[in-house]
């Protein structure tokens, strides 16, 4: 896969070898089987089951490396693959395996000294969220992104420079078929946002060879594109600028049911890799042979996946899902869970909609969470064509984009620091209920909450529209920013101000990222020994830029 970091070391923490053929699966079921210990772990290090940015993430949170970041013992998967189990994905989390296996096998399991406990695993049959096949338009105008946008204040975030850069964001879902060959999705492979991706369906590193739901969803947070003649035409993610890893977890509506254990697998693995923020579109509850969590196992404690993602929140992930499209018919797991930030649907009127999963958990907390536009989202299908959806699979991706551009603005907070400003700037906080939960969130006031400032208004002048370059405020004073307006490549620049004598007064190395940028500079620390005068600001192309970028200036006036 093109321009993907390989992640090899710590996958092979999550998922076995291919074994030798597809085995007859003929009278056998899937279990958990969960074990007593993990051997000696004494010489493990951390750095070798975590990655950096994962050991960081964790210190900014104070939680520190436990029992349940290291591996399953290997001799104790050995044993088990000895007994003629089928493997499929082990859980460091709750110290288990899936396994496929008959009768016969279960005894010898059971007999092993380090087995805890064997659970069945029910084949899940997952409340699947399409886009409405009457509201589906092909070459629906994109510049109606607008709507989903403005409902919260993202577009406000985005002119301002926050559009998730920085962040990492784990999307879970069925595949994402065909997404390396959409140019309205093509930045996150030509800029290195892709930083890694596996099949925990098919244990293999390609997810881009089937499933549609997945790149309708992606591209909700991901999606890129300028009209150069039209800004109507215009699509905007709702976190265009952030790095993905994406885990094909569920297998295609039209096949075979999915499980629970491929989720918590690539959660898992997410956590390995840093992952800031884990995005899901999908929910659990009703299972083959008429088995039903059922509402009262919608109670935060219950199923296997509700439980792993409040794990994940406790290593300090942002956890955001889709509520569900059962309207009164209650939630799906994993929304139920406390530390899950559970998403409601709403049209462009913030009416709730009639699919949008009620209310409350089964232990009477509020869900969902929070809601967005869910109705009549503007998404890309895979041949790069705009469309619209219903689902709360397509109001989930705007939170968890509004998500990352507030991390993006105040890195320092934590993902319950977030949760709270998220939760506190909805419109219902005061006086929540089963329908909106706390209400339709609002940037204004969230990045108030997270930042102490203001958000600044659009910089929308014609200076800017016509030389991709501004500052303001202008005149200015202690601090000024740079607005430049970038196409979808970063490039290394160098950034000066030059006096009305041409001298250069300040030079500074710098890498203008993709898309919208906004660089921020300070008298104390930037430029405390100019005077007040006229100044030309220039932003140059270094050396090794492509030929023809980022050659341009503006006007800057200094005060004392």
């Amino acid at each position: 896969m093109r321009n993907v970091v390989s992640a090899t070391l710590i996958l092979l923490l999550f998922s076995f070898a291919s074994q030798a053929g597809a085995q007859n699966r003929m009278g056998m079921e899937k279990y958990w089987i969960f074990l007593t210990d993990k051997g000696d772990i004494s010489a493990i290090q951390p750095q070798e089951i975590l990655t950096q940015r994962a050991l960081d993430r964790r210190a900014k949170h104070g939680v520190a490396v436990d029992f349940r970041d290291y591996p399953v013992h290997p001799a104790y998967r050995e044993a088990l693959a000895g007994t003629g189990a089928e493997l499929r994905h082990p859980s460091k989390w709750f110290n288990a395996v899936s396994v496929w296996m008959d009768d016969a096998t279960k005894e010898q399991v059971a007999a092993l000294p380090f087995v805890r406990e064997i659970k069945l695993i029910p084949k899940v049959i997952v409340d699947y969220d399409a886009p409405d096949p009457i509201s589906y338009k092909i070459g629906y105008d994109a510049g109606s992104t607008a709507a989903q946008l403005d409902m919260i204040g993202l577009d406000q975030l985005h002119q301002n420079g926050y559009n998730g850069r920085g962040v990492l964001i784990a999307v879970m879902d069925n595949g994402f078929d065909e997404l390396d060959q959409n140019p309205h999705l093509e930045h996150l492979i030509s800029n290195n946002q892709l930083v890694a991706t596996y099949d925990f369906v098919n244990d293999e590193v390609d997810v881009f060879n089937q499933g549609n739901h997945g790149h309708w969803v992606l591209s909700i947070l991901a999606g890129w594109y300028e009209d150069p003649f039209n800004s109507e035409g215009n699509f905007y993610g709702s976190a265009h600028g952030a790095d993905f890893i994406l885990c094909h977890t569920e297998e295609d509506a039209a096949e075979t049911n999915r499980e629970e254990d491929n989720w918590v697998a690539a959660m898992e693995f997410a956590d390995s890799l840093g992952a800031d923020i884990l995005s899901t579109s999908l929910g659990y509850r009703d299972f083959d042979g008429g088995f039903d969590y059922g509402y009262a196992g919608l109670d935060g404690n219950t199923t296997i996946i509700t439980r792993g993602a409040d794990i994940a929140a406790s290593r300090g992930i942002i956890v955001v899902n889709s509520a569900g499209n059962n309207g009164n018919g209650k939630l799906l797991a994993p929304a139920d869970g406390d530390s899950v930030i559970a998403v409601g649907a709403v049209n462009s009127e913030r009416i709730v909609a009639g699919f949008s999963s009620r209310g409350p958990a089964y232990d009477g907390r509020i869900k969902p969470d929070v809601c967005a536009m869910g109705t009549q989202t503007s998404f890309i299908n895979k041949g790069g064509i705009f469309a619209r959806g219903n689902g709360t699979s397509f109001s989930c991706p705007v939170i968890s984009g509004f998500l990352a551009c507030l991390l993006q603005a105040a890195p320092e907070k934590t993902n319950m620091e977030l949760y709270d400003a998220l939760i506190r700037s909805a419109d219902r906080f005061d006086n929540p209920d089963e329908a909106y939960g706390y209400g339709i969130p609002s940037v204004k006031s969230a990045f108030k909450a997270v930042t102490g400032e203001n958000i600044a208004g659009a910089v929308t002048t014609e200076s800017l529209v016509e030389n991709g370059l501004q500052v303001f405020p202008n005149p200015a004073g202690d601090q000024f920013s740079l607005v430049v307006d970038n196409e979808s490549t970063a490039y290394p620049a160098v950034f000066q101000i030059v006096d009305t004598r041409g001298k250069i007064v300040l030079e500074r190395e710098l890498t203008v990222a993709p898309f919208y940028n906004v660089l921020h500079f300070d008298r104390a620390t930037d430029y405390p020994n100019l005077s007040a005068g006229m100044y030309t600001v220039r932003l140059r192309a270094a050396d090794d830029s492509p030929a023809g970028v980022l050659n341009l200036t503006a006007r800057l006036s200094l005060f004392d």
